[in-house]
């Protein structure tokens, strides 16, 4: 199959059906009305709008999260940036019968209506960075952008296959459980090459580190380099942000992600096929398929939060943790891997031997320090030997194989939401 018919079945997939898109301008307009008509009783000067993917128009099908912004006043609410959280909640609290107010760099609120989740940020409005008090006043601007470069339909369409082919890839969102790409910087590499198919081309000349400078604030890499400090540029996709050009909008991306991301684009120029825009959910019997004569260690865990960066990042640190465990007992690791629905399913595949009843411990060179060779045949006595300069002891193993070490695990407290499963 050509490129060119992957892309027009993709393009059916990415857009949501009119039905859908009624559906969801339907319940924004309600809960906006609900919220400016509450800001009016309470004489809160600020308006509720819809931001995201919903006002670009580049919001993917089975879509439920809409963000909006509050937009306050600047002149009359500049100087109590720091309260405009309190200040709008009254408001919230006369539009919805039901909302959760989550704390961020300026606390947001969130409330539910039909089958959507509102998110409702409140930020001064401003015209120019220079009049932000806080990060989150930029953002209307960044939607702004958006929408004057992805005017016509067919931008918007392929800003939706390119979040499509990232969710498909397993590379999108910026969260710091994910470590991908970001709404805002799929939408910026879209707009910056024009297209889709032009991204998915230029991504084949990508090496770390890629320099990209939409509105070519800095002039080159020398001079950004020369302006912004490392840390900016330590990702390996360094995108000056179009409105805030000391910021790199990319670099929440780590470099595996970055790899998926050109291995998946490849793909797609050398071998189309529509599977490669389709989200992937990993099932109990695809692992025990895959398991090929390997032990398979599999793992469910609630998430423990309800914000969903927060509880995600938690669930990355209880799986990094076990298979940092599992290394340190000299247990071989495969291959592994997480999946996050509802639940979290962790898999793990080992080889399938018990380790040897007894370990090889070892300790300091003879070389090093006094003090630490005198403490290590002080512990072990007669029972500490000599290997190519370097002391160590033959000691008994704890777990020869990993499940009792993970059922010890499992036992803390901070893994009190994990269990294994079978």
């Amino acid at each position: 199959m050509t490129i060119r018919k992957v892309l027009r079945q993709a393009t059916k997939l990415a857009t949501p059906s009119k039905e859908e898109q009624a559906r969801i301008e339907l319940a924004t307009s309600i809960v906006l009305k609900k919220l400016n008509r509450a800001l009016e009783r309470k004489r809160i000067k600020a308006k509720a709008i819809c931001g995201g993917s919903f006002a670009k128009g580049t919001w993917l099908p089975t879509h439920t999260d809409i963000d909006c912004f509050v937009l306050f006043n600047h002149r009359n609410y500049k100087e109590e940036s720091a309260k405009l959280a309190d200040i709008l909640e009254p408001a919230i609290e006369k539009a919805f019968t039901h909302y959760v107010r989550l704390h961020g760099s300026r606390d947001y609120f969130q409330a539910n209506y039909d089958d959507y989740v509102f998110e409702f940020v409140p930020v001064l409005k401003i015209r120019k960075i220079s009049k932000a008090v806080n990060i989150t006043d930029v953002s209307p601007l960044h939607v702004d952008w958006v929408m004057k470069h992805a005017k016509k339909t067919k931008l918007k369409t392929e800003i939706r296959l390119a979040k499509l082919f990232f969710k498909a890839a397993g590379v999108y969102g910026a969260e710091s459980y994910i470590r991908g790409f970001s709404g805002h910087v799929t939408e910026i590499l879209v707009a910056h090459y024009g297209s889709f198919r032009k991204l998915a081309r230029a991504s084949q000349r990508w090496k770390p580190k890629v320099y990209l400078d939409p509105e070519h604030h800095w002039g080159g890499i020398k001079r950004a380099m020369q302006r912004l400090s490392k840390s900016k540029l330590i990702a390996p996709l360094a995108i000056i942000d179009p409105i805030q050009p000391e910021r790199n909008a990319a670099a929440a991306l780590n470099m595996e992600k970055f790899k998926r991301a050109v291995a998946a684009f490849k793909e797609l120029i050398a071998s189309p096929h529509i599977d490669l825009f389709k989200e992937k959910t990993v099932t109990v019997t695809d692992l025990k398929k895959n398991a090929r004569g390997r032990k398979l260690l599999l793992l469910k865990a609630k998430p423990m939060h309800d914000k969903k960066d927060v509880a995600g990042a938690k669930l990355l640190k209880q799986f990094e943790r076990i298979l940092k465990l599992l290394k340190l007992n000299d247990f071989k690791l495969r291959e592994t891997g997480w999946q996050w629905k509802e639940d979290a399913l962790f898999w793990i595949y080992t080889d399938k031997e018990s380790l040897p009843d007894t370990k090889k411990h070892y300790g300091p060179p003879i070389s090093a320090n006094k003090d630490r060779v005198a403490g290590f045949i002080k512990k072990y006595g007669k029972k500490a030997r000599r290997e190519k300069g370097r002391l160590y002891v033959i000691l008994k193993r704890q777990y020869r194989t990993p499940e009792p070490l993970l059922r010890s695990l499992l036992k803390e407290e901070d893994f009190r939401n994990v269990k294994l499963a079978k």
